[in-house]
C-alpha cells in the first residue's frame, strides 16, 4: 500500500535526516518506528504524510498514487497525522467544528458531516466533549479530539509521532485499546517500547537518519548490546524474572 523506495532529505545547512530509505507497509499492518532522539522519526513521518513534499532522492506512492502536486489533495484525503504536540492540531473553539473541520473542507454536507463526528465520539467514548471549547481542555482530552479529527476521514493510513505524549496511565491505556480497534495502517513513533509489543507485530528501528533494523519488536527489543549500541533500553517487562 505505502511505498518508499531510496528517499533522502536534507536540511538547508546540508545535515541530512532521512539518508536513503526504503519500506513498505501493507494494508491493516501496525508499525512501531523507534529510535533515540535525532533519529529521524519524526522527519520520516513528515515526509510520509506528505508534509515536506521537497525529498531529495527516491520515490513514495500511497495506494498507487504517487506523491505528486497532482495527487496532494487525494493524497490528504487518505492519510492522518497525529502530531506530537496536540496544540498544533486542535485550534477550532469547539470539539465539534474541530473535529469535523477536514471534512467540512471536503465539501459534505452538514448531515453527513454530523453523522460522521457523532459516529468517532462515541468509538472515543469523547461524546461529553462535543459542545466544549477546546482550549478548556487537558493535554489528555486535545490528544482524543486531534486523533478523532483524523478517525472522522477514515483514511487509508494513520501516522502517530509521540501519541502517548500529554497522557496519564488510563489515558494511554485506553489509547493503546482505540488503535488495537483501528482497521487503518499505521505508523507510531515512539519511545514507547511496550505499546509497540502491544500494538505492533513489525518494529523500524532507526539511527542517524539510516534503518538499523526491520523486523518482530518482540526479538529485536531482546537483543541488549543491539539496543544499547542504538541508546536505546529493552522493555521493562521483558527485565520481570
Amino acid at each position: 500500500m505505502l511505498v518508499a523506495e531510496n528517499i533522502s532529505w536534507q536540511y538547508p545547512d546540508g545535515f541530512t535526516a532521512i539518508d536513503h530509505i526504503s519500506l513498505s507497509v501493507q494494508k491493516n499492518e501496525s508499525v512501531g518506528l523507534v529510535g533515540a532522539n535525532g533519529a529521524g522519526k519524526s522527519t520520516l513521518l513528515e515526509l510520509l504524510a506528505g508534509i515536506k513534499q521537497d525529498t531529495n532522492s527516491g520515490f513514495l506512492s500511497l495506494s498507487g498514487l504517487s506523491y505528486e502536486k497532482k495527487n496532494l489533495v487525494e493524497l490528504r484525503k487518505r492519510i492522518g497525522y497525529i502530531f506530537q504536540n496536540p496544540d498544533d492540531q486542535v485550534f477550532m473553539p469547539t470539539v465539534y467544528d474541530d473535529i469535523a473541520f477536514g471534512i467540512r473542507n471536503f465539501g459534505h454536507d452538514e448531515s453527513f458531516v454530523t453523522k460522521r463526528v457523532d459516529s468517532v465520539l462515541s468509538k472515543l467514548h469523547i461524546e461529553h466533549l462535543k459542545e466544549k471549547a477546546t482550549y478548556k481542555l487537558s493535554g489528555g482530552e486535545k490528544r482524543s479530539v486531534a486523533l478523532a479529527g483524523v478517525l472522522v476521514m477514515e483514511p487509508d493510513l494513520i501516522l502517530l509521532d509521540e501519541p502517548t505524549t500529554f497522557l496519564d496511565l488510563k489515558g494511554r491505556r485506553n489509547l493503546i485499546h482505540i488503535l488495537s480497534h483501528i482497521s487503518s495502517a499505521k505508523i507510531i513513533a515512539t519511545h514507547d517500547l511496550e505499546m509497540i509489543l502491544e500494538l505492533c507485530s513489525r518494529v523500524i528501528i532507526m539511527d542517524h537518519g539510516k534503518i538499523a533494523a526491520d523486523g518482530d519488536p518482540h526479538e529485536l527489543f531482546r537483543q541488549q548490546d543491539f539496543m544499547e549500541k542504538l541508546n536505546l533500553e529493552i522493555p521493562a517487562s521483558f527485565s520481570v524474572k
